[in-house]
């Protein structure tokens, strides 16, 4: 197998079944060596996979009482490390991303992998760890775990799409938004028109670092609209993941698009970069100015930001939602799903749970009426 290393070089290394030794490295060890280029992490599409952010979430891991494991395999130059967290509840010891649930893909190794290297991860799980289950959630399908899971008999399941804009394909914002009907650009047009006659209009992206109060209203914005369709994010709806999502905004791949109405944000994105991709992962507007669809121009000046920036691709992240394949002018996407090993006779019964109960119990409570959600989750 072939593994990028941090310096970018390739380096060979053979991984296969009698040599797919794991262990483990302590948060600090791996996060210095990662940050070095002395191994190379298995990365997050998402963004969440860059030293700093790897620090937040390993603290508030411990914070938890639950464990970061930093999984390395290999040494040297090309070792490479899987960022997990050991989390127990209701007797069932599980192993999940150390992003999981704030980021939107499991993390994806430098290169494929074999069967012997899955099958010695699990066993090292399960005999070291106590742990029941592996659960990867929204593994995209050129993710190299993706197969082996299937082929060990994990459950799949949750099937979706992430969306995108390929903007390489289209080559520049003009390009891009002469897909869209001449009467869609005049209703643009008009609305920012509209907008300009409420104040001076005004647009920037800040580094996370730089975003003050804007990704606080964000979040507080985002949250409110949760409440008022009575959806719970275990995210948005917990003051330690919107801590930790601060912390990792501020990293240097975190950026914070913000439009202004005489400098009153009235629209704002999270987004993060990752090798030449730009990952869309938060977005919202205050309510009182959704009349003048500031949030789809906050949207289109970002997109034209990322253009001017070279970025590939505008990555919507799943669910694969209608607005997204609006957005994303009926490109194809990248299609995700769950998959949950198990690792015991527990995890057995607890991957059943997640891969066929959790999809029927969340369908059902999305096709309950708004009021009926609220009542059930107290809003």
């Amino acid at each position: 197998m072939q593994v990028q290393a941090g310096g970018g070089a390739v380096a060979p290394v053979d991984i296969d079944d009698r040599t797919a030794v794991w262990h483990a490295l302590s948060p600090d060890v791996a996060i210095a060596r990662i940050a070095a280029g002395e191994a190379t992490v298995a990365l997050s599409p998402d963004g969440f996979s860059g030293p700093h952010s790897l620090a937040a979430l390993a603290a508030r891991t411990r914070q938890q009482d639950e464990l970061p494991l930093f999984c390395a395999l290999g040494q040297g130059p090309a070792q490479w490390i899987l960022p997990l967290r050991i989390e127990r509840s209701y007797g069932i010891s599980q192993a999940l991303p150390l992003a999981a649930p704030l980021g939107q893909y499991s993390p994806e190794p430098p290169g494929p992998l074999t069967a012997g290297t899955l099958g010695a991860l699990a066993e090292w799980l399960r005999a070291d760890y106590g742990c029941d289950v592996l659960l990867l959630r929204r593994l995209r399908q050129n993710n190299p775990l993706g197969a082996l899971l299937e082929a060990a008999g994990a459950v799949m399941s949750q099937p979706d799409e992430a969306l995108f804009i390929d903007l390489a394909a289209f080559g520049s914002f003009d390009a891009y938004l002469q897909t869209f009907s001449s009467k869609k650009r005049a209703n643009w047009r008009r609305d920012r028109r509209r907008l300009e006659d409420e104040g001076r209009v005004s647009f920037e992206v800040r580094s996370g670092a730089a975003a003050g109060d804007a990704l606080l209203s964000a979040i507080a914005w985002k949250r409110a609209w949760l409440d008022e369709v009575g959806v719970a994010s275990p995210v948005l709806h917990s003051e330690d993941w919107c801590d930790v999502l601060c912390s990792c905004a501020a990293a240097r791949n975190g950026h914070v698009s913000v439009l202004s109405i005489d400098d009153r944000p009235v629209a704002v994105e999270l987004g993060f970069d990752q090798d030449g991709s730009y990952a869309a992962y938060l977005g919202a507007f205050e309510p009182s100015f959704g009349r003048l669809s500031v949030g789809q121009e906050q949207m289109r000046r970002t997109i034209e930001w990322c253009f001017d920036k070279g970025f590939s691709r505008y990555d919507l992240l799943p669910p694969a939602d209608a607005y997204k394949r609006y957005w994303s002018r009926g490109a194809t996407g990248i299609g995700v799903a769950d998959y949950a090993l198990s690792l015991s006779i527990a995890g057995s019964a607890a991957s059943f749970a997640h891969g066929r109960l959790r999809p029927l119990a969340r369908q059902l409570v999305l096709s309950a009426p708004a009021g009926m959600r609220k009542l059930v989750l107290g809003r």
